[in-house]
């Protein structure tokens, strides 16, 4: 179908391919007569020869025609000419959400929202004038460069009655099986509008994940078995930013029994708007102070002395918390972007961290992204210590560096005990010395300033205590020490030196690494940085990584390093087979060309098409990360060439559960795509799957041709 390139039929000029679909091409193509571009669906001729393919493709043309929309791709006419059958459709420039998703991994919430709201806008019309889609997929959705969505593929679409009830139809299996609803599965004669709306959340499910809630490794049996009877996990549980609202949302689209989800695409129009609504709410409010709690009153009797102790024991929390607060206010960058970036690293490591009731995993955590729509709550825990819990707000676009040393619960510290100088009459009460080198260091004891050093307090009741040893240039001290009845508890340190370490970088935001550790992000700020050698690594996408080594001598004074990212440029060669064009970031660099291309690039990621009259085209991402020199050989006419063979022989040959009108054995060439391939013949059961071909467009840049062999053994009916 490729040779009709620059061909004019019925007054429709053929300029290139811009896709392949399972019944055929979709042709670039000029309408002569208005002088405008459109889209040409040509039905491939060995299908054409198929009475079923053929009403198909016709039952998709009516459906289109029924539909106005501005979210739907529009059909202008329906042509029969020598060249085949064809319908003329509205071209837009665009690309399937598949592609984005696997280019760029899950959409942000903002984006999210207003892709759905399109997609419910188009479904709930396409409903409302008695059309069901039925294999809504993130294929079928395509993506254009100002936002805007367009629905199409309405190839598997029904055109149906309205009824007193829920329109429905009655139809074979028909769908993408990740896509597709319990009912579908189960080939139900009454598949109605709800079978979209689960096809929809499922859409939405990957569009917030970047996958499937499905091991693709899975046999279609085993899948469709967790659609019908298992368990859909929540997709939170692939990504712990999503919304609980909008994770309801969505579970309730993909309910198993269609009385359960949404009943219309208008009722789950409408909890996309308050949800949306809500998420901006508290955008504006999430900077507000909380009212206090009202203060518990004192328990009476012999329980007040243990409620005193209690509030001894957590009073400690109270500091760390304002620190930590204070500290994510201080070291915002003010960068622009929509989520902050949250590292945190606790003393001790390896303790479980724990996001609005969700495991992130163990300390240290680097780069978690949080949504600043709302405070979150971060719990931090490890066996023998107390938990941290606090709940935080985010100023938009900041890079956070959390870091928390936690009160171990019993830590009966090593002290020398000496002969109390004065002992007190009571024998509840001990003495506690504290001395340090150099002296005049803060003492906090249970989060209470007490003095500083050298430190002495002959009447301390007994019991154990949360000693922090405080003094600015120098690492802090955390111990407890237990206070014994008429004893002298002498505790002695030699604090270690630190320093303020500061690295900024232009442009700001890249990533710090600090001996081989992730450190956080510029500005990087470390009140904590002891006397030592270290190796910074400075990088960030688009510009040459900056490798640095520094010596902290002492700590008498702060230490600021100032680093200017040079741009990242890399060499590139382009050689195609037998010939093309070369388009860059959709920018046409050469037409037609066989000789080698070379082009200087920027750091970053590049998209590389290349088009062949004849043999389509290929698209390839390039990712500059240093300045290597790169070669792209690419070989367009490069071809899977696939033998099938049965037993017995003569069996028809199934490609993508659609017949290929050819008969074992057999010699099919496939271009790059996901092949599954099936044989049947009368008297014998169909064949199982024996595999499915993933051909990736790499192909192009192999040595040769790829040649493989298949062969199946029917079972005759019993």
């Amino acid at each position: 179908m490729e040779s009709l390139i620059g061909k004019t039929i019925d007054n429709y000029r053929i300029l290139e391919v811009i896709g392949r679909g399972g019944m055929g091409v979709v042709f670039k193509a000029l309408d002569d007569n208005l002088d405008k571009i459109v889209a040409l669906k040509m039905i491939d001729p060995f299908l054409a020869k198929d009475e079923n393919f053929v009403r198909r493709f016709k039952t998709e043309a009516k459906a289109l025609a029924k539909l106005e929309n501005p979210y739907i791709v529009g059909v202008h006419a329906l042509r029969n000419t020598e060249a085949g059958l064809f319908m003329v459709m509205e071209y837009v420039e665009s690309r399937p959400l598949s592609h984005y998703l696997r280019d760029n991994g899950p959409f942000n919430l903002k984006d999210t929202v207003s892709v759905l709201k399109q997609l419910l806008d188009a479904i709930g019309h396409a409903h409302q004038v008695g059309v069901i889609h039925r294999d809504i997929k993130p294929s079928n959705i395509l993506l254009c460069d100002n936002g805007k969505v367009k629905v199409t593929d309405f190839g598997l679409a029904k055109v149906v009655q309205q009824k007193d009830g829920a329109s429905t139809v009655t139809q074979t299996r028909a769908g993408t099986l990740y896509y597709m609803s319990p009912e579908q599965i189960k080939g139900l004669k009454n598949v109605d509008i709800r079978s979209d709306l689960y096809s929809l959340g499922m859409t939405l499910y990957e569009m917030l994940t970047g996958r499937v809630p499905f091991d693709k490794t899975d046999s279609d049996f085993t899948i469709q078995r967790q659609i019908v009877d298992g368990e859909i996990p929540s997709p939170i549980k692939f990504n712990t930013e999503i919304p609980k609202k909008l994770s309801k949302i969505i579970q309730k689209a993909i309910s198993k029994e269609p009385e359960k989800r949404y009943q219309t695409a208008g009722e789950m129009l409408d909890d996309i708007l308050k949800f949306e609504k809500e998420i901006l709410t508290e955008t504006k409010t999430k900077k507000s102070v909380p009212k206090e709690k009202p203060k518990p009153a004192l328990p009476k009797g012999d329980a007040t002395k243990k409620y005193l102790k209690l509030i001894s024991v957590f009073a400690s929390f109270a500091i760390l918390i304002a620190a930590g607060f204070l500290y994510f206010l201080l070291s915002s960058n003010g960068n622009e972007q929509v989520d902050s970036i949250l590292s945190i690293t606790t003393n001790p490591d390896n303790s479980e961290i724990i996001i609005d009731d969700v495991h992130i995993g163990n300390s240290p955590v680097e780069k978690y992204k949080v949504n600043n729509d709302k405070a979150i709550n971060i719990k931090i825990k490890k066996t023998g210590y107390f938990t941290f819990d606090t709940s935080l707000t985010f100023q938009k676009g900041s890079n956070e560096n959390l870091k928390i040393n936690l009160i171990d619960i019993i830590e009966e510290v090593s002290v020398m005990e000496t002969e109390p100088k004065e002992v007190a009459t009571t024998t509840n009460y001990g003495s506690l010395k504290i001395m340090t080198k150099p002296e005049e260091a803060s003492i906090f004891l249970n989060g209470k300033p007490s003095g500083s050093t050298p430190y002495e307090n002959k009447m301390l009741a007994a019991g154990t205590y949360r000693v922090l040893i405080r003094k600015k240039g120098f690492l802090d001290i955390n111990q407890s020490v237990k206070i014994v009845s008429d004893k002298v508890i002498t505790v002695e340190k030699d604090l270690t030196p630190a320093v303020k370490l500061t690295i900024n970088s232009d442009p700001a935001d890249a990533v710090v690494i600090i001996n081989d550790k992730p450190a956080g992000k510029t500005p990087y700020i470390n009140n904590q940085t002891v006397i030592d050698d270290y190796n910074v690594i400075v990088k960030k996408s688009g510009f040459k990584t900056s490798s640095e080594k520094i010596k902290i001598t002492d700590n008498k004074t702060d230490r600021e390093i100032n680093i200017k990212l040079e741009p990242l440029v890399a060499k590139v060669q382009i050689l195609v087979r037998p010939f093309g064009s070369i388009y860059i970031n959709e920018q046409l660099k050469v037409k037609d060309t066989n000789a080698p291309f070379n082009i200087d690039l920027p750091g970053g990621s590049h998209q590389l098409k290349i088009v062949h009259p004849t043999f389509g085209s290929a698209v390839r991402t390039i990712n500059i990360v240093d300045d290597k020199p790169m070669k792209f050989n690419l070989d367009l006419s490069r071809i899977m060439k696939l033998t099938i063979i049965s037993n017995p022989p003569n069996s028809e040959i199934f490609i993508n559960d659609q017949s290929s009108q050819k008969y074992t054995p057999a010699l099919l060439t496939f271009t790059p795509g996901s092949y599954k391939v099936q044989v049947k013949k009368d008297g014998y059961n169909f064949s199982p799957v024996e595999k499915t071909y993933n051909i990736g467009s790499e192909i192009y840049e192999e040595s040769k041709d790829r040649e493989e062999r298949i062969e199946f053994k029917l079972e005759a009916v019993k």
